[in-house]
């Protein structure tokens, strides 16, 4: 009898170490641990995530694809950054490249992501999301290049512009307005 109350503490405490709970509902730890993205509205947008280098995305489910969205801190009239509210950020470190050679049309989308390839643009207030197809890239031609809303580059225009070189990448097959969706500003707690 003694061996049999042994046997049953030892199976209990294997039983703890192997799921290493605390006592808690493991469905709520990871729900409770992971910051989370809301809308000005209150409404959850998805997980904060890191995304290039130094930046924080979200991921959400964009017209039946799932993509990143990077955030950036808001700024005030003086260009100080707000401490706890973030928009809807551009792509880190680039400008997009049309097929056009006036920036004009769709942006390229270029770059392997684990969810479908994307490219969030902000011009003014507004950011939108353009979504790859579920289908191979190709090599497409970019023309020209700029930051959205502002000066256009055409490329091999000049020494100082890059020539124009054969890409893989996208054309979207659709936008999502995002300011529409998940209107700003954001805010990032558990």
């Amino acid at each position: 009898m003694r061996h049999a109350h042994v046997a049953a503490l030892l199976m209990l405490c294997l039983t703890s170490l192997a799921h290493g709970g605390d006592g808690q509902d493991p469905g709520n730890q990871d729900d409770q641990r992971n910051l989370k993205v809301f809308d000005a509205k209150g409404h959850y947008v998805g997980p904060l995530v890191g995304y290039a280098q130094d930046t924080v995305a979200t991921v959400i489910v964009a017209n039946h694809a799932t993509v990143v969205v990077p955030l950036s801190r808001t700024t005030n009239a003086n260009d100080e950054f707000s401490a706890s509210q973030y928009q809807w950020g551009n792509e880190v470190d680039s400008f997009p490249s049309y097929l056009s050679t006036d920036c004009s049309g769709p942006p390229i989308i270029v770059g392997a992501t684990p969810v479908r390839p994307s490219l969030t643009l902000r011009v003014g207030a507004v950011a939108t999301v353009y979504i790859a197809p579920d289908s191979d890239s190709s090599t497409l031609t970019a023309h020209s290049y700029g930051p959205p809303g502002a000066s256009c580059f055409t490329l091999g225009s000049s020494p100082s512009v890059p020539p124009v070189t054969p890409g893989e990448g996208w054309t979207p097959e659709s936008t999502y307005p995002l300011t529409q969706n998940y209107p700003e500003p954001l805010s990032v707690h558990y």
